[in-house]
């Protein structure tokens, strides 16, 4: 009898650990995005952090580009956009073809995807999570100029940097055709936001990042 009961106790036993085992292995998919979500500001600038040892210009150019993916895009100011600046500097710093292929993959697909995951309830329901179009060819544009920058050595910096905001303020204002004014200021705050942030760089921080 005694081993009867020990024998139960044993089934019992082996019962319960399978049932805790199987609520371990049946984790609730909604659960797990919400955990996602607690902590998706550490995992949105995590990446920064792992590239920030190998290149400076880079963890920077991700720095600025996804502040303007995930914590700008909370803001309903248009106009709030860095990646005119981290295209140019990628076109700068890497070459055309590189610095292309930076602004394809990084702003364009990985940032977008990023954003989409973590930060959906910022896109536009109608909007794919990744798509490509005349803005995507004007980011190369801009990547272009800032290619062109470094081989200007007699022309300052800053000078390509203002005629490649101009440039693209125009061609954004061809691709909508668009006259309204709320075209015309986003152009406007855009330009003077990247325009600012570039002399920042260019007055303090670039001999590190370049470096």
């Amino acid at each position: 009898m005694e081993s009867d009961g020990e024998s139960s106790s044993g089934d019992d036993d082996h019962r319960k650990a399978r049932h805790a085992d199987s609520k371990t292995r049946n984790v609730d998919p909604a659960e797990s995005q919400n955990i996602f979500q607690k902590y998706r500001i550490y995992i949105t600038f995590l990446p920064v952090m792992i590239v920030l040892p190998f290149d400076k210009l880079m963890a920077f150019c991700l720095f600025i580009m996804l502040m303007e993916k995930t914590v700008l895009s909370t803001l309903s100011f248009p106009g709030l956009e860095f990646t005119t600046t981290a295209t140019f500097l990628f076109g700068y710093r890497y070459g055309l073809v590189n610095g292309i292929l930076l602004t394809l993959l990084v702003p364009n697909i990985a940032l977008k995807l990023l954003k989409f995951w973590l930060w959906r309830e910022y896109v536009n329901p109608d909007e794919w999570p990744v798509n490509f179009g005349l803005t995507t060819l004007i980011d190369f544009v801009v990547c272009a100029f800032g290619y062109m920058a470094s081989q200007l050595s007699g022309v300052p910096l800053l000078a390509v940097f203002v005629l490649t905001l101009g440039v693209k303020s125009i061609l954004n204002i061809l691709r909508t055709r668009s006259s309204d004014v709320p075209e015309y200021m986003h152009s406007a705050v855009s330009s003077a936001v990247n325009l600012l942030l570039m002399i920042f760089i260019y007055k303090f921080v670039f001999h590190i990042i370049i470096a």
